[in-house]
């Protein structure tokens, strides 16, 4: 793998800059974040907002603005699959629960590759991502 030397990275830049119409969408996306400079409107009427599969499980409960939507979204599934099972229409997971028992493998996976990179200068990429990534609430739905 090679990186990027000077010159080039001044080539791409000037090539970019040549279009006036990367100039307006950086400044758009500078100014206005990524994703409202390239939401599309006329994309977004074509969604279809209509499901053709409900499922009978009560209510669903809502992560607000907590940032773990992977794990309310994992608990709401094995919710429904639960309630059919047991026979429970109403029933709930503890996302506390998971939430502490995420944190605590969070926090060994983080000192396992701390000893592991303890060699390696602060600001080596996978240092940093894991400092990045120590303390956030976000996930995947593989984490649940």
């Amino acid at each position: 793998m090679s990186t990027l030397s000077e010159q080039e990275l001044a080539a791409f830049s000037a090539d970019f800059n040549k279009n006036d119409k990367n100039k307006v969408a950086s400044r758009a996306a500078r100014q206005n974040g990524l994703f409202e400079a390239s939401f599309n409107d006329e994309v977004s009427k074509r969604l279809n907002h209509t499901f053709s599969t409900e499922l009978d499980i009560g209510g669903v409960t809502d992560q607000k603005h907590s940032g773990r939507c992977w794990e309310f979204a994992t608990l709401n599934v094995l919710r429904h699959h639960f309630g059919k099972k047991y026979h429970v229409k109403d029933f709930t997971f503890s996302q506390a629960y998971n939430f502490f028992w995420d944190k605590i493998e969070r926090a060994n996976a983080f000192y396992d590759s701390m000893i592991r990179l303890a060699d390696k200068p602060i600001d080596d990429r996978e240092v940093e991502t894991w400092f990045n990534f120590a303390g956030q609430d976000g996930g995947l739905w593989q984490m649940a």
